[in-house]
């Protein structure tokens, strides 16, 4: 994969929301985007993983049982855990958060999402806190549909514990 990164979009989150949408985000110009999230925050002390959903071409969220996902979760103070489903209506692709100062950041890829001909793929890293002790994660997840998709969906997967604030980064990979 080539380096060479062009910015396409930063959203900010600054109002407390269990949905954020990034539509209009993936096109023709690139096969590979990464997209970077940091400060990220939730409201409350409720555990909470985030999840990824993809917006189809004609702006609907794919809510549907479409996605894969796996992931390896490495906590600084137990053992590591797998956490993997199919057939779900989202990737779980973020370390939790638990408690209100703490806050969480993010690198994920995603390949082909304007293809469709092909599923869209993503890798991708976190790190967070969980109970004041360090969390990270590294995940791989499918959309498995062979559509094109424009944008994405960042969801509180708990529905108690909204997202308050921090950015997410979209950019295209040359």
């Amino acid at each position: 994969m080539a380096g060479n990164l062009e910015f396409i979009h930063k959203e900010t989150i600054s109002t407390t929301t269990s949905s954020v949408i990034v539509d209009n985000i993936f096109s023709s110009n690139y096969d590979v985007y990464k997209i970077t999230m940091y400060g990220i925050t939730t409201l409350g002390t409720v555990p909470t993983p985030l999840g990824l959903r993809f917006i189809d071409s004609g702006g609907s969220v794919i809510s549907g049982t479409e996605y894969d996902y796996a992931s390896l979760r490495m906590e600084s103070h137990q053992i590591f855990t797998d956490d993997k489903d199919t057939a779900t209506t989202s990737i779980k692709f973020i370390a939790t958060l638990d408690q209100d100062a703490e806050t969480m950041g993010a690198v994920t890829y995603i390949f082909n999402p304007y293809d469709s001909s092909s599923y869209s793929f993503l890798i991708n890293q976190s790190a967070g806190a969980f109970s004041g002790n360090m969390r990270g994660s590294k995940t791989i997840g499918v959309h498995k549909s062979a559509e094109t998709v424009r944008g994405i969906n960042i969801i509180d997967l708990n529905g108690a514990r909204p997202l308050e604030e921090g950015y997410i980064v979209i950019y295209g990979v040359k």
